[in-house]
């Protein structure tokens, strides 16, 4: 439905709930267990809170926002319990996956620009949900070490060939690429992905899955 009034409260079970907050909220917001989802418009006003409890739960903002939310320390006062970030476009931003809890799964629906992602942990995943043009970077936090590893799922369910774009990843050792199709009839026998990996550091490429790929390694020498 619509989003919650801002001095509306939400308690969710143990069910998967999927609510949208307005920009502004006032109340302690709680969805208990289950896998929820949250859209989140922009920050909790004076009284306002909001966590997610037990579960895989994504919380799903635009690029601005997220890129605002992450910038200072406020955010972690206020939000907890998330495992994962959505961004809904595919602008230009910069985002601290610190400054959102220490997520470590980001999700893009399509990147039109330079998406900067600083913070990913090592083991973090990378989910694209959609065709891209842009280049989506990865700052890892832990760069000094010599076992980085970057999880990248390329989701594909459409009956036609997806362009996910350019994934920059600089200072990971290993880069796992899981393709999944989740097309249904004629799409299920006939996708598959493109997208170009800059790697520079990587030593070891694992390709799995149930979909084809076209891969380009942008100077990945090893």
């Amino acid at each position: 439905g619509t989003a919650l009034a801002t001095g509306s409260q939400f308690v969710g079970g143990d069910g998967d709930d999927t609510i949208t907050l307005s920009n502004g909220f006032t109340k302690a917001i709680t969805t208990g267990a289950g896998d929820d989802t949250v859209t989140y418009a922009g920050p909790a006003g004076t009284g306002g809170s909001l966590n997610t409890g037990d579960g895989e739960d994504t919380l799903v903002m635009t690029g601005a926002v997220a890129a605002t939310a992450s910038a200072t320390a406020t955010f972690n006062t206020k939000v907890s319990g998330f495992e994962n970030v959505l961004l809904t476009d595919g602008a230009a931003i910069a985002v601290n996956l610190a400054g959102l809890g220490g997520i470590e799964s980001i999700s893009s629906q399509g990147s039109t620009g330079v998406i900067t992602v600083n913070s990913f942990v090592s083991g973090g995943t990378l989910n694209l949900t959609g065709a891209g043009t842009g280049d989506l970077t990865l700052v890892i936090a832990n760069a000094a070490l010599t076992t980085d590893t970057v999880n990248v799922n390329l989701v594909n369910s459409t009956a036609g060939v997806v362009g996910f774009g350019t994934a920059t990843a600089a200072d990971v050792e290993t880069v796992n690429i899981n393709t999944v199709d989740k097309g249904t009839g004629t799409s299920a026998a006939a996708t598959i992905d493109t997208a170009t990996l800059v790697a520079t550091g990587a030593k070891t490429v694992v390709v799995t899955g149930n979909n084809g790929l076209t891969l380009t390694n942008a100077g990945n020498t090893a």
